[in-house]
């Protein structure tokens, strides 16, 4: 696609073309040294640029504009290799070579199948949401525990002001009355809102379960502060149940890294009245014991140097109780962040309390992967997810 824009933006401005040719062969064999060397994945780049123009358009015509979208990349790629006649040396495939003998009406026909197959696996691709984010409708609510609000443009960057809850409500007919309440992580230090927060709306809504993003404030160093956070969402989400059609008996919370850290510091903290009634841990910092914490996450909940009673209380391997719900907790065996011992220990704590939970371990995917396609078990994570939801 790129190369197809860059020939007609040349050839607008008249100049020569073996001044494309040889520009063309330079990005061309930079973008395979690159590629080849992975410090391009095109999967990526293929799934943002689509994503963001889809994301604008009508949820009803997404699978038309994807389609048309795919078709115009192809066309001009054909466009290229036709008026150049030349071939290129695409990794992981054999040389595509286009014969210089080629005839126009060739050129059409080959056109018209490769546009007539393009069109149909876009049309069916575009209808994924593993492929392209579909975009829901959401409420923010800003929570009373921040000394000030901020407008929401004075953080476009992240869609949303801290301390806020952004509000995702299922169709009526397929409501259940359950809702997750999810803390992305970010080592206390900032939030990775996406895919650890909003890109799981889709995932729950077509579960009938109500979802809410609760960005919450930094502590430094004062853990009261975003537990507070916590405690107000809740708070807000119970006050609105009836017409939000939530029970606020079965309101969970879920938490990736530090996110984590904090979901199961509620889980553990909280009173039986205000606490979730199940967690959902992904890749979980639990432990403030330095032998096996994330460094980061603990200097910035706790300070440089915390007492041994701050740390034992925020150690949540030790704060499971009887009353302690029930967890879904996931880990990649190689994640270097965030050790699975962390998940481990606060398993053992569970099963000792005689706590139903599910320990979901990997053996790749590193940290951080959230509801990312790119992550290797994400079928099987998502598909033992499936299951333990609906076990309860």
């Amino acid at each position: 696609m790129l190369l197809g824009v860059f020939y007609l933006i040349i050839d607008t401005l008249g100049y020569k073309k073996w001044t494309y040719f040889f520009v063309v062969i330079g990005l061309n064999s930079i973008t395979i040294y690159l590629v080849q060397h992975k410090f391009i994945d095109f999967n990526k780049v293929r799934k943002f640029v689509f994503g963001a123009l889809i994301h604008v358009t009508p949820v009803s015509i997404q699978p038309l504009v994807s389609a048309v979208l795919y078709v115009f990349c192809v066309w001009l790629f054909l466009f290229f290799l036709y008026k150049n006649k030349i071939f290129l040396n695409l990794p992981n495939m054999d040389v595509i070579y286009l014969y210089s003998t080629m005839y126009p009406s060739n050129m059409k026909r080959l056109s018209i199948v490769l546009i007539f197959v393009c069109f149909v696996a876009a049309t069916a691709g575009a209808q994924q949401t593993d492929n392209v984010k579909i975009p829901c409708h959401y409420t923010d609510y800003y929570l009373s525990t921040g000394d000030t609000v901020a407008s929401l443009e004075s953080d476009s960057a992240r869609g949303m002001t801290a301390p806020s809850l952004r509000v995702y409500l299922p169709e009526k007919e397929k409501a259940t009355g359950r809702m997750v309440i999810a803390l992305p992580g970010g080592g206390y230090q900032h939030l990775a809102v996406f895919h650890e927060g909003f890109d799981w709306a889709p995932y729950f809504l077509d579960k009938g379960i109500a979802y809410g993003v609760l960005k919450y404030r930094m502590p430094a160093a004062d853990p009261d502060i975003p537990f507070a956070d916590v405690k107000a969402a809740f708070g807000l989400v119970r006050q609105h149940a009836s017409a939000w059609h939530i029970d606020p008996e079965d309101i969970g919370i879920m938490g990736s890294s530090a996110g984590g850290h904090l979901a199961s510091t509620y889980a553990t903290h909280a009173t039986r009245d205000e606490g979730p009634s199940f967690q959902i841990l992904l890749y979980p910092v639990i432990t403030m014991d330095a032998s096996y914490t994330h460094g980061g996450s603990r200097k910035n909940l706790l300070g440089e140097q915390p007492s041994p009673e701050q740390t034992a209380g925020y150690s949540n391997e030790s704060q499971v109780n009887k009353e302690t719900p029930g967890a879904f907790i996931i880990f990649a065996a190689d994640d270097k962040t965030v050790p699975p011992a962390n998940g481990f220990r606060y398993a053992e704590a569970l099963m000792r309390n005689n706590i139903p939970v599910t320990l979901l371990l990997y053996p790749e995917g590193g940290h951080g992967f959230g509801n990312r396609t790119s992550f290797t078990y994400h079928r099987q994570f998502i598909a033992e997810l499936d299951k333990w939801l609906e076990s309860f």
